[in-house]
């Protein structure tokens, strides 16, 4: 979880989920999302093979704290 969602978190969620290659199930959100995501995190994430074109910058959800294992905070 980071402020916007934009940057940190995302990328975090989407190299996590990749490394753990089906293992792992990793999320993220942000305190006030943004509109899109960080074209500079797009940019990166596409250079090591992943598809980024569903994310989008979403809201932290109470939900989401209370299901959640671990929650990382950026």
């Amino acid at each position: 979880m980071c402020k916007h969602n934009a940057g940190r978190s995302q990328l975090g969620a989407h190299l996590l989920t990749h490394i753990g290659d089906g293992r792992l199930v990793a999320t993220s959100a942000g305190i006030t999302p943004s509109e899109t995501i960080n074209p500079a995190v797009a940019a990166t994430l596409h250079e090591l093979g992943i598809d980024t074109s569903a994310a989008t910058p979403r809201a932290v959800t109470v939900d989401d704290l209370n299901t959640s294992d671990v929650v990382v905070l950026m």
